[in-house]
């Protein structure tokens, strides 16, 4: 298997007669990250499900490399893939060690211990993130902000190419949310790609190479944050007045004036 491109061709789901995505085409690659846009139902946890090989599209192919995802077993994705879901919920309440720890799964044989490579690879990845000094704090006793941290240190550990994150800013204030992606944004300079669903357009601007905007289950739009997220495109997709201005360091930000004004009647 060739690593390197995470792509979805013509890519159909949905449950039962409710179909959710339509003809979608993606591709994420090491060295860049990208925003997956678009409101609440557009599709994009279930994109994010089916480029993790979770899920199986009808039609459509999702593939890694050259190989389509379906004929790859799960520790082989894993080894190419890291994954932050919304609502992780743990069995036990694991100390922060031993949950990115689990990062290290994908290369240990079934019963292989941690060696020297794999416990400096959990340790960096808490210096990384931040949460060194919680690595013996349960998880549960966490702020969400910290947990976000963890789980962030945990597909780190894991030292695959690529990472898919589902909306890894939701309910955090706006300080733990920029920590986050600034902690993403790290991992892609280094040569990680990175697929992430969200929903703050300005953090898009900030800190992404490129946007994908999901809208009824396809693609609206797929470029550079500042290129495609126009007043047109969020009236249209999100339903919303806005307009784009530089803040002070010159990074575009967007004004969201409220929602669209309807004519009287």
């Amino acid at each position: 298997m060739s690593s390197g491109v995470l792509a979805a061709r013509g890519v159909h789901f949905g449950y039962g007669r409710n179909e959710v995505l339509s003809g979608v085409d993606v591709e994420l690659r090491p060295g860049e990250l990208v925003a997956l846009l678009g409101p609440n139902g557009s599709g994009k946890s279930t994109l994010l499900r089916l480029l993790l090989g979770f899920r199986t599209p009808k039609p459509g192919i999702i593939s890694l490399g050259d190989t389509p995802i379906g004929s790859l077993d799960r520790r082989t994705i894993a080894q190419q893939l890291a994954f932050v879901g919304q609502q992780e919920r743990f069995d036990f309440d694991f100390t922060v060690h031993q949950v990115v720890s689990m990062g290290r799964n994908p290369h240990l044989g079934r019963f292989r211990a941690m060696g020297a490579v794999d416990r400096t690879s959990v340790d960096n990845a808490m210096r990384r993130t931040d949460v060194y000094a919680l690595r013996t704090r349960p998880l549960g006793q966490l702020s969400g902000g910290e947990r976000r941290r963890v789980l962030l240190a945990r597909a780190f550990a894991q030292q695959s190419p690529l990472l898919l994150l589902d909306e890894p800013t939701a309910n955090l204030d706006p300080l733990h949310a920029h920590r986050v992606l600034s902690l993403v944004r790290e991992q892609v300079n280094s040569g990680s790609g990175a697929l992430v669903a969200l929903h703050d357009l300005s953090l898009t601007l900030r800190y992404c190479d490129r946007a994908i905007v999901l809208d009824q289950g396809h693609v609206a739009a797929d470029g550079k944050p500042h290129d495609i997220l126009t007043p047109a495109l969020l009236a249209s997709v999100y339903g919303v007045q806005a307009t784009m201005f530089q803040g002070e360091d010159q990074t575009p930000l967007l004004n969201i004036q409220g929602p669209l004004q309807t004519p009287q009647a």
